[in-house]
């Protein structure tokens, strides 16, 4: 079971609801969309993947397959451009 925690590096806003995050490793600005957002300000290194894929089910009208894919595909992006790591 993963448990992602944002790396101390990552900078991150909240503008009108969405997330703006800066990938340094990448030098590139990132605006997530609402599920993005939700789960990024999630990330607490305390949830586990599956404690965020349920948050996302109970927030968006989204089978827990899709959602565990995406959350999935997401947490590896963040962690590909060095803004989470796993514990």
């Amino acid at each position: 079971m993963r448990i992602p925690r944002r790396q101390r590096s990552s900078a991150s806003r909240v503008i009108d609801g969405a997330a703006v995050v800066i990938q340094t490793k990448l030098s590139d600005v990132a605006l997530l969309n609402e599920v993005g957002t939700l789960v990024w300000g999630s990330i607490d290194g305390a949830r586990s993947e599956s404690d965020l894929v349920a948050l996302v089910t109970g927030s968006f009208e989204v089978s827990a397959e899709d959602a565990a894919r995406d959350v999935g595909a997401f947490l590896d992006e963040l962690a590909a451009a060095s803004l989470v790591e796993f514990a």
